[in-house]
């Protein structure tokens, strides 16, 4: 046993060494510099694309997500395609190369410059084709809930609620608000938003995890900078879900308001309890005066916790779609720092830093820049790690 452990333990010791010092390598130093095609894990990996676009071509049952996979891998394969061709018509120059006079020797060597400038256009066109991060998806319910930091959490929660409304209107997409949650000095304790629009997912999901506010708060008043954190998570919709609420399905209950409210409150049965007889859910609300209003709000959340119940058959992944973009709401755990101080927005991702935080929370082009750069950021590291692993293991 003891021999054993001595033994291997250096064996594993060196393999670990290997595969961090490989890992770093082709992780932490430029994508581009990865991206050539006499690279043997590049090599490995584009053979692995070329493998699953067959399959994908020859298959005449594809889902929606097979068909967008299959028109990502299309203009790769097609740069590769031609890139071998290339290769080859050089390969067959240099073999004409020993049997030519001078006279020949000149063309075949202009010939041969042509392909050479080709050969480095193909490989510009294979970087910019694996970076298009174009995932297709186009309905997302988009989630914002305050987390550490008790009511300046949910004040900057309203804060970052704003900015993504005033995006989604500069992008040009349609919402509709599902939930919104409002705390009692005015902030946002959680909201949601069903979100469409074209390649929707691929900007916002950008934005998912756990965003740190540093600043003083309004109602401090001995100036004390506080840090709270509000995390953001954008899960991808199915294109259609139907809700189809029966009368008979519902139990219906009425009672006085409770709460502040003044005489109204205590002498009229206006809040509205609304319990969906199959799933067992219930939803009331009081906050309109009239009992038609609360029963028209009620059935509005029950539609909603249904449309939720419903979407979570049709996506099983929503739980390992929210843990994997935000693992905990602690502020250890951010993704972008807001420092009101220095009016600056830190994003510890790129390690990027912009010094304009009232334009930056306008939701506009500032923030757009960002969310386009941290899109090529991610789509070259899924890039580099997949080199990385085949580099390690083949």
């Amino acid at each position: 046993m003891y021999f054993l452990r001595l033994y291997t333990f250096p064996l594993i010791k060196k393999k670990l060494k290997t595969f961090t010092k490989t890992y770093r390598y082709f992780t932490n130093t430029s994508f581009e510099s990865k991206i050539k095609f006499d690279s043997k894990p590049l090599q490995n990996f584009l053979k692995s694309l070329q493998t699953e676009f067959d399959q994908l071509n020859n298959d005449t049952k594809l889902n929606k997500n097979h068909v967008n996979r299959l028109n990502y891998l299309r203009p790769i394969v097609k740069i590769i395609d031609e890139h071998t061709q290339i290769i080859d018509n050089k390969k067959s120059l240099a073999e004409m190369l020993s049997e030519a006079n001078d006279e020949l020797k000149k063309l075949i060597k202009q010939e041969d410059e042509i392909y050479t400038r080709e050969i480095t256009e193909l490989e510009l066109k294979l970087r910019d084709a694996l970076l298009q991060d174009n995932d297709p998806t186009e309905r997302i319910l988009f989630e914002i809930t305050a987390g550490v930091g008790g009511q300046e959490a949910m004040l900057f929660a309203r804060d970052l609620y704003q900015m993504y409304l005033n995006y989604i209107n500069y992008k040009g997409w349609d919402y509709t608000i599902a939930d919104l949650d409002n705390s009692e000095i005015g902030g946002i304790r959680h909201a949601s938003l069903l979100v469409n629009g074209n390649e929707v997912y691929s900007y916002l999901s950008i934005e998912a995890g756990v965003h740190r506010v540093q600043r003083v708060p309004a109602t401090e008043r001995s100036g004390r900078v506080h840090t709270s954190t509000v995390t953001v998570v954008a899960i991808p919709q199915p294109d259609e879900v139907e809700i189809n609420i029966k009368p008979t399905d519902l139990r219906i209950e009425t009672k006085r308001a409770s709460g502040a409210g003044g005489q109204h409150v205590n002498t009229t049965d206006s809040a509205v309890r609304i319990v969906h007889i199959p799933s067992g859910i219930s939803v009331e609300s009081q906050s309109e005066r009239s009992q038609i209003k609360n029963k028209e709000i009620a059935l509005e959340r029950l539609k909603f916790k249904l449309y939720q119940l419903e979407l979570d058959k049709h996506t099983e992944q929503s739980d390992q779609v929210r843990k994997s973009q935000v693992r905990s709401s602690l502020r250890s755990e951010k993704v972008r720092t807001y420092n009101y101080k220095e009016h600056r927005i830190s994003e510890h991702r790129t390690h990027d830093n912009i010094y304009n935080l009232d334009e930056f929370l306008e939701g506009q082009q500032i923030l757009n820049d960002l969310i386009e750069k941290l899109r090529y950021f991610r789509q070259s590291n899924f890039i580099l790690e997949g080199l990385a692993n085949i580099y390690i293991y083949k």
